[in-house]
């Protein structure tokens, strides 16, 4: 389980997690971003790393909704998962949250 709480920002469709580095919410300049912020990208490679089966990452930020998108485009969902769904980003995302709301979740 991976727990990040603080500042978060979205530009475009990637989402930045702003370390103590960070002085402010501008991360127009590239350099800044490197030092100062944890994209959605590296947040990904990072779970890619675990040998866990099971993994569970919350992000208490502004902007999550970003990042939670972004987390599962890159996750790879088997077609029993997905179930009648075309496979699209669209219907994972949907069959996603049926889940969590039969699950109480959402």
């Amino acid at each position: 389980m991976v727990y990040f709480s603080g500042h978060g920002v979205g530009i475009g469709d990637t989402y930045y997690y702003l370390t103590q580095e960070a002085r402010s919410t501008d991360l127009s300049d590239a350099a800044i971003r490197d030092q100062a912020a944890v994209s959605s990208e590296e947040l990904v490679e990072w779970l890619k790393q675990s040998p866990a089966l099971k993994q569970v990452m919350v992000l208490d930020t502004c902007a999550a909704g970003t990042a939670a998108l972004k987390l599962v485009e890159q996750r790879t969902i088997s077609s029993d998962q997905i179930g009648r769904s075309s496979g699209s980003r669209t219907a994972r995302i949907s069959y996603i949250d049926g889940q969590r709301r039969r699950r109480g979740q959402l």
